[in-house]
């Protein structure tokens, strides 16, 4: 539970820097652990949030996380992943998934895209990204099976273009910067933030 908190975490320091500020609507693809932990996350960093479209193959899932939220915010369980993420303000995808499966088509201008895994999201949608923004370069590069590290080794994003969430957050580079901007950030993980998390006394 505390690495799912740590990984949300990071995609929420993500959020408010590069969401949209008036994002009142989000699509989240995934119910199981970090699915919890990152509806956690946005409801504590998006002030205008009215409404999150929960997705998940085992609707179940969507519904009894759902449930565990009522009276906080409200999460609406749906089975397609299109109308769950179509025209919202905020896209976050959590899953296993092993083929990449949200459409370019479905993103609107000035969205904001969380991506938790290593290719939720089709090419298509990532060259659509305005800003790149990431966790860890040295963790995502590690990763062969990442879109975004794929797109870098082909020439498809330059390198130059990908830019630090430190960075971000130290004010070192721009974060969201107009209405109509897509930014997207991408999480590999950190290593040894996890590793010290389980140092921690109880």
């Amino acid at each position: 539970m505390i690495t799912a908190m740590r990984t949300a975490a990071a995609a929420g320091v993500a959020t408010k820097h590069l969401a949209p500020k008036q994002a009142e609507v989000v699509g989240c693809v995934g119910a199981g652990v970090i699915g919890r932990t990152m509806i956690m996350a946005l409801k504590e960093v998006l002030p205008n949030l009215k409404q999150i479209r929960l997705c998940d193959l085992n609707l179940q899932k969507a519904e009894n996380l759902a449930a565990e939220f009522e009276g906080q915010i409200e999460v609406i369980p749906i089975s397609s992943i299109e109308k769950a993420v179509s025209g919202t303000d905020v896209i976050a995808t959590m899953t296993t998934s092993r083929k990449p499966f949200v459409k370019s088509e479905w993103i609107k201008h000035g969205a904001m895209l969380i991506q938790m895994s290593s290719f939720e999201m089709k090419t298509d949608v990532v060259k659509k990204a305005d800003k790149i923004v990431v966790d860890s370069w040295a963790q995502m590069k590690e990763n062969t099976h990442s879109n975004i590290y794929q797109m870098v080794e082909s020439g498809d994003i330059d390198k130059n273009n990908i830019i630090l969430l430190k960075d971000v957050v130290c004010g070192l580079k721009s974060g969201g910067e107009s209405d109509d901007e897509i930014t997207m950030f991408g999480s590999r993980g950190m290593g040894l933030p996890g590793y010290n998390d389980r140092r921690l006394p109880l």
